[in-house]
């Protein structure tokens, strides 16, 4: 084993232990100046690693952005936007985790390949570059199936709101407060849009355009079109549940035919073998006790 590598894989670990420790024991500002009145402040402290991130995108987000590219970042933007930033994750805290992560996952795995494993360590070091991008997909993906599912019913809730005499913003307002969820806090954060003067076509258009949802695009789609052909909104979001919910019956018979086959494998590889065992065990331990005593 090379003493160079195992001597800076040692000072990389003192390092992290170090600053590590520095991030423990700053507790964040104490003090805040209200009215020209001093308060004292009791924060909760943040987690460690929330707390390393942000100090590391306080210092390399520019950077580890720059490296990333214009269009790559644009990217994660949008998957920022889809996932609903979670935990408020913006551009820069997005960077400073993954460097964390990078610096982290990157130790363990020199560490690893110092110690002989190769394969082990340089998956662990890549993983750690991509494991933020998976936790981000993952996140977003979820968010978005659920705005899906949501979707019929809100309309449907909508289109009676509707009916009944309020205007499309009221309605839409009554509704995202009355029934919480993504979908909503979408609507809503449309709705403010529009307060703040943006017309209801643009914040309709970026609605759409920050989310990944088809079923979404469609409502948005349909909404705009009923609007240069005057057609009623009510007759649009009536008709517009209908067919969702139609094509939603039609994709949960889809996942229904591709589950079947898993199932069918499961049992043939898992569930079949083990009952096969289970007999064979029982006859054999039968068989040994007859002969005991057929022989007795």
């Amino acid at each position: 084993m090379n003493p160079t590598l195992v001597a800076a894989a040692f000072l990389a670990l003192y390092v992290l232990a170090v600053v590590g420790w520095r991030f423990y024991k700053y507790a964040g500002p104490e003090l805040v100046v209200r009215e020209g009145v001093v308060f004292e402040v009791r924060q909760q402290r943040p987690p460690l690693l929330q707390r390393a991130s942000e100090a590391l995108a306080d210092r390399f987000a520019a950077d580890v952005l720059a490296r990333l590219g214009p269009q790559r970042v644009a990217t994660i933007r949008r998957r920022l936007e889809s996932a609903g930033r979670p935990n408020g994750m913006t551009l820069e805290s997005y960077a400073g985790r993954k460097l964390l992560q990078t610096l982290i996952f990157g130790t363990l795995g020199l560490v690893l390949v110092l110690n002989g494993s190769w394969i082990l360590g340089a998956a662990i070091a890549v993983a750690g570059w991509f494991l933020i991008d998976l936790s981000l997909r993952s996140a977003a993906s979820k968010r978005q199936a659920r705005m899906d599912r949501d979707l019929p019913d809100f309309l449907d809730i909508l289109s009676v709101s509707v009916r009944a005499g309020l205007s499309f913003r009221g309605a839409l307002a009554r509704v995202a407060e009355a029934v919480p969820g993504p979908l909503s806090d979408e609507m809503l954060l449309a709705l403010r849009k529009m307060e703040l003067g943006e017309s209801r076509r643009a914040a309709l258009v970026e609605l759409r355009d920050r989310n990944e949802s088809e079923v979404l695009s469609r409502f948005i789609a349909s909404l705009l079109q009923g609007e240069e052909l005057g057609t009623p909104i009510a007759d649009t979001l009536a008709q517009l549940a209908t067919e969702v919910r139609r094509e939603d019956a039609a994709r949960a018979r889809q996942r229904a035919a591709r589950a079947a086959p898993r199932v069918s494998l499961v049992v043939t590889l898992i569930i079949l073998p083990a009952a096969m065992l289970i007999m064979m065990t029982g006859m054999l331990i039968s068989t040994d006790f007859s002969l005991e005593l057929f022989n007795g």
